[in-house]
């Protein structure tokens, strides 16, 4: 009978984070419109009756942990609908990110993971409380603080201090670390081809046209997470596999690249072809073997759910498993035409770090490291 009861709650609970899922998109919306028009009374009210939605739900199902952040959260909007204090930018990050933290909390009661952590509920329902006692005059500050607890489960890094994107000229090079002649005409015949491959992806975007504006946003980022790991990958065939990792769509039909109702299973395998075509064209150009991984590896996963060749943890090429993270980043972080809103830099890198079943955990320190250099400024 006990262990009946369980497989209920779990059901109960599978069908609340559904429910959390299912609004969602509708509260993303809201918030939004908000950040566009912090008078948008219409979408303020959205907002506040989603939550009261699923503060109703936690209640009646007794889910304590969820009816207090549900609580805390509609109290927020409340004090907005009230005027009490103005809607600034900084609270749609809060809103957004304690969300994300409620499916979270429900999804680990029913599927415990060692990634969650649940003192993080406690610290959030405060931070929120605290808002709530706020006025004009101290939201900033209220809202940055709880944005700090918020954030503090995933941005706990290492001094980034002396982090650049820029390199320095004009350095004197040593006796011992002068060029060879072999050395200069490698540089020049990768650079020769690094141009090649920098016009194919221009030329590509004519038909693909989000591939030069993501390629310019993500290879200084994809750099300087290599540069922070001592090149552990050669920055050549880095930058080969970010200029040609997606040419490949530019080959599939406008059919389905410019489809809106859902894919078919067809259009999803044919898809899932398109990091075949351009590693197969690097791997017969002389010394571009590693990029060609790169290339045929940007799709896979951590935990072997990716695609083309269902690859797991070491056996994926550390250049994938970077532009695997920038990809999915840029992807959030920037409107497409499947979503007319795009989401926030740190809910993002949440997004990010949390998975860690989609995305390696080293990697993914190394790139917070690089956006929190790059936000602070």
């Amino acid at each position: 009978m006990q262990n009946q009861a369980k497989v209920a709650d779990n059901a109960i609970l599978q069908r609340y984070s559904d429910t959390i899922d299912d609004l969602r998109f509708n509260f993303e919306k809201s918030i939004t419109a908000l950040d566009l028009d912090p008078v948008d009374y219409d979408a303020l009210h959205l907002a506040a009756g989603i939550i009261a939605e699923l503060k109703t739900t936690a209640k009646n199902e007794e889910f304590p942990a969820a009816f207090e952040l549900t609580s805390k959260m509609e109290e927020v909007l409340v004090c907005l609908v009230n005027g009490q204090f103005v809607f600034i930018h900084l609270l749609s990050d809060v809103l957004l990110i304690s969300y994300d933290h409620l499916f979270d909390l429900v999804n680990n009661q029913v599927q415990p993971s060692e990634n969650f952590d649940e003192s993080q509920s406690e610290r959030i329902v405060s931070a929120l409380a605290e808002i709530t006692t706020s006025d004009s005059a101290q939201i900033y500050s209220y809202a940055e603080a709880a944005l700090q607890i918020l954030t503090s489960q995933f941005l706990v890094m290492e001094n980034t201090e002396n982090v650049s994107f820029l390199v320095a000229e004009n350095q004197p090079v040593s006796e011992a670390n002068k060029p060879t002649q072999k050395s200069v005409d490698y540089t020049l015949k990768m650079q020769q081809d690094l141009m090649f491959f920098k016009n194919l992806m221009e030329e590509s975007s004519f038909r693909f046209p989000n591939i030069k504006s993501r390629c310019e946003r993500v290879l200084p980022i994809a750099l300087e997470m290599n540069h922070l790991r001592d090149n552990r990958v050669d920055p050549f065939q880095l930058e080969a596999a970010i200029y040609l990792h997606d040419v490949g769509m530019s080959f599939i039909s406008d059919e389905v690249l410019t489809k809106t109702e859902n894919y078919t299973e067809s259009d999803r395998e044919l898809l899932k072809r398109h990091p075949l075509m351009l590693s197969e064209m690097l791997r017969r150009m002389e010394s571009w073997n590693e990029a060609a991984d790169m290339v045929l590896q940007h799709h896979e996963r951590i935990d072997g759910s990716g695609y083309p060749g269902r690859l797991k943890g070491n056996d994926i090429s550390d250049g994938a498993k970077v532009i695997a993270i920038l990809d999915a980043f840029d992807a959030m972080t920037h409107i497409r035409s499947d979503r007319d809103f795009k989401k926030t830099i740190l809910r993002a890198v949440r997004e990010i770090v949390l998975n860690n079943n989609q995305f390696d955990a080293e990697w993914a320190d190394v790139f917070v490291s690089v956006i929190k250099t790059q936000y602070s400024k």
